[in-house]
């Protein structure tokens, strides 16, 4: 192992250019990297869904996609749901850092 009074001057600028990188890293995730890392200890998923304009319809689709697509049954409460008007007769489900977009046509039709 190497003690940092055997390094030589590149080594030593080396080591402070990495020291930096990953300080600013930190500083730039620090929030999101506290988040994820509190939740991996209690095992427990981050659980989002953005909407467009109904809360009813979207707990409903993303119940479902949560079943379907990542295999899993949170309950409502579990969810934080943020509602998004950009995202027009869309809703996006997160699980972590994994997303999906359904279109509102595409469930319109399904459900039909």
């Amino acid at each position: 192992m190497n003690n940092i009074e055997n390094l030589n001057l590149d080594d030593l600028k080396s080591l402070l250019k990495q020291i930096n990188k990953y300080r600013n890293l930190k500083k730039q995730l620090w929030n999101r990297w506290i988040e994820l890392f509190n939740l991996k200890l209690n095992k427990k998923n981050i659980l989002t869904v953005e909407y467009y304009n109904n809360m009813d319809l979207a707990s409903t689709m993303a119940l479902d996609v949560y079943k379907k697509t990542f295999n899993i049954t949170p309950k409502i409460q579990e969810i934080k749901f943020i509602q998004k008007n950009d995202i027009k007769w869309w809703i996006k489900v997160f699980m972590n850092d994994s997303m999906v977009d359904i279109s509102f046509s595409k469930i319109e039709k399904l459900l039909r």
